[in-house]
């Protein structure tokens, strides 16, 4: 009975073993799925142990075009799900480089015995070659060189990072358009420009810059060509040697060129039209005036500003520099006055004209144009009194009793009233003999 007894007993032990066993089997399979994701560890993923190491894991993969990264998060000295959700944000919405290329960013995780992993995927708006072609600049004056050579060689577009700072989308526009002003024979028309950065506000920004012409580069090219040669004659025509006279003389030669233009015509903006067809606008005049000085080696400047007193108008004129001093010239002001055109002070010139005074050198010159054309003053061109002109003609042909006088020397002149009276008697004389003699 005992020896039944304790075969029962060891067949239940038996049985109770063989189960667990199973149990356990189970439960090791069930993690053999973690033990293969560690194969990756060596291959693929990205060691990540904080936040500023996940960010530059991002952007190495947008700088390199990858669709998709793993990232292992060993040791990490923060919250996972909550860096990732906020790296993710700050890279496509803040960096310049997600902001520029980046559709979509998203990501999965998983835990994997002692770590983390994570999915990266990225959708992109721009191709590998677009984010190749990029040009990075850490210098303001960098950025201004690579943005003007752009526009010189007529190129339609520049993608340009640049991480210093005072650069705006605004400062973009300025610098093209200050550009045309100050060489208007490297492009014949102003180009338009559209500045996106990205991101949309910030200092250090990705500025996709597209530029429209209204010129092909071919026709640009052959007009560029006309304008030099017609600049060339214009300023081998030119006779003054002192740059005061030079600036007038050259001023009155574009004034005459286009006396019977037309400014509403094609290219009456530009020097092109004011040089070659005789057609100028303010804009025209200006741009045209400011090569012409530079030809000559004269200083000048084109202002963009407004006229009209009230009812402001958008106008252009020049600032000349001579002799260090400065002085504004509105050429397309001076066939009706000008004096009230030709070297003017600011003094002279603000109210009726207005404009970005710190932008511009101040124009404080003693000269006017009076003293430039060789115009005398008004007590000089005025004529001698009628009194004055009778003294001289008496003078000339003396009467018989001045003459006494003269020889008398010790003999008082005569007082002035008595002086003026005498020639009126002796005109009023002639004219009455005169009146005699006539039959």
């Amino acid at each position: 009975m005992k020896r039944l007894l304790c075969t029962l007993l060891a067949g239940l032990a038996l049985l109770a073993l063989s189960g667990c066993r199973s149990a356990f089997e189970r439960d090791y399979y069930y993690e053999t799925p973690y033990a293969g994701d560690i194969g990756i560890r060596t291959d693929k993923a990205t060691e990540i142990r904080n936040y500023s190491m996940l960010k530059t894991a991002l952007t190495n993969m947008i700088t390199n075009h990858a669709e998709k990264g793993e990232f292992r998060f060993s040791s990490y000295n923060g919250n996972i799900s909550e860096d990732l959700a906020a790296a993710c944000f700050e890279i496509k919405s803040e960096h310049p480089l997600g902001a520029y290329a980046v559709e979509t960013l998203s990501y999965d995780t998983s835990y994997v015995v002692s770590y983390y992993m994570a999915n990266i995927y990225i959708g992109y708006k721009r191709t590998a070659e677009e984010l190749n072609s990029i040009v990075y600049t850490s210098k303001e004056a960098d950025f201004d060189a690579n943005v003007l050579r752009a526009v010189d060689a007529g190129l339609p577009a520049l993608v340009i990072r640049c991480f210093a700072p005072g650069i705006d989308e605004q400062s973009i526009h300025n610098l093209v358009k200050r550009h045309y002003y100050d060489d208007p024979l490297t492009l014949i028309t102003e180009p338009e420009v559209e500045v996106t950065s990205y991101p949309a506000d910030g200092t250090n920004c990705i500025y996709d810059i597209r530029f429209r012409y209204s010129l092909s580069q071919q026709r640009s090219s052959v007009m560029a060509a006309i304008l030099g040669e017609k600049l060339r004659f214009s300023a081998e025509a030119m006779t003054e040697t002192q740059q005061p006279q030079l600036a007038l003389e050259s001023a009155r030669f574009l004034v005459e060129s286009c006396a019977g233009g037309n400014p509403e015509s094609i290219y009456a903006d530009t020097a092109y039209g004011a040089l070659v067809n005789g057609n100028a606008n303010s804009k025209g005049y200006a741009l045209a005036y400011k090569a012409l000085c530079t030809a000559l080696g004269i200083d000048c400047t084109v202002v963009e500003g407004s006229f009209g007193g009230i009812v402001t108008q958008m106008h252009f004129w020049n600032i000349v520099t001579l002799d260090d001093d400065c002085y504004h010239v509105d050429l397309s002001a001076m066939a009706e006055d000008p004096a009230s055109a030709f070297l003017l002070s600011d003094e002279a010139l603000w109210g009726r004209y207005l404009w970005d005074t710190e932008a511009y050198p101040a124009c404080i010159g003693p000269l006017r144009y009076a003293d430039v054309a060789g115009i005398p003053e008004e007590s000089e061109v005025q004529g001698p009194t009628e009194g004055t002109t009778e003294q001289q003609s008496t003078a000339e042909e003396p009467a018989p009793a001045q003459e006494a006088q003269e020889t008398d020397r010790t003999q008082e002149p005569p007082a002035p009233e008595e002086a003026e009276e005498a020639p009126q008697d002796d005109a009023e004389k002639n004219e009455a003999g005169e009146e005699e003699k006539t039959p």
